[in-house]
C-alpha cells in the first residue's frame, strides 16, 4: 500500500513538472515568424439612375446624359427613352478616391452612389431627387 502511494505521488509530481516546463517555454519560438503586410482594402462603387419624362400631358422620349467615375477615369453614356433606368458597378478603387455622378435634366431624376469595401454589402453614400433639373453627386471613399 505504501509502495503504491509513493508511485502515485511520483507520478503526480512528474505530471506537474511536465506542465511547469511546458508553461515556461521561451517566447523566441515566434522570432522566425514572417510578418506579411496587411492587404489593402478594395472598394467598389455602384451608380443608379432612374429618370422619367412623364408630365401631366403625357410621355415623350428624351436623351439622358450620364457621366460617372470609373477606376480608369470619367466616362459618359447617353440613354434614350421615356423612362430610363441605369445601374453599373466599377472598381476596385482605393481609399481616398473621389467619384462623381452627373445626370442631365429630365422631368424627374433620381440618382444614387453606393460604396462597398471588399465583400461587404453596398451602402448609399450620396443620393438626390430633382424635377426639371440635372443632378450632381460626389463622394470620397473614407471608410
Amino acid at each position: 500500500m505504501i509502495k503504491m502511494k509513493k508511485e502515485l505521488v511520483l507520478y503526480c509530481v512528474s505530471i506537474m513538472a511536465c506542465m511547469v516546463l511546458a508553461a515556461c517555454s521561451s517566447n523566441d519560438d515566434n522570432k522566425d515568424e514572417i510578418i506579411t503586410p496587411q492587404e489593402e482594402s478594395r472598394y467598389y462603387i455602384k451608380y443608379e439612375v432612374d429618370s422619367s419624362s412623364r408630365t401631366g400631358f403625357g410621355t415623350m422620349s428624351y436623351d439622358q446624359n450620364i457621366t460617372f467615375t470609373t477606376e480608369k477615369g470619367n466616362e459618359s453614356i447617353t440613354k434614350t427613352g421615356k423612362e430610363i433606368e441605369w445601374e453599373a458597378t466599377y472598381g476596385p478603387f482605393k481609399k481616398g478616391a473621389s467619384v462623381s455622378l452627373s445626370v442631365s435634366s429630365a422631368v424627374k431624376n433620381h440618382a444614387r452612389i453606393y460604396a462597398s469595401r471588399d465583400k461587404e454589402p453596398f451602402v448609399i453614400k450620396a443620393e438626390d431627387t430633382k424635377e426639371n433639373s440635372s443632378i450632381q453627386l460626389s463622394y470620397t471613399i473614407d471608410f
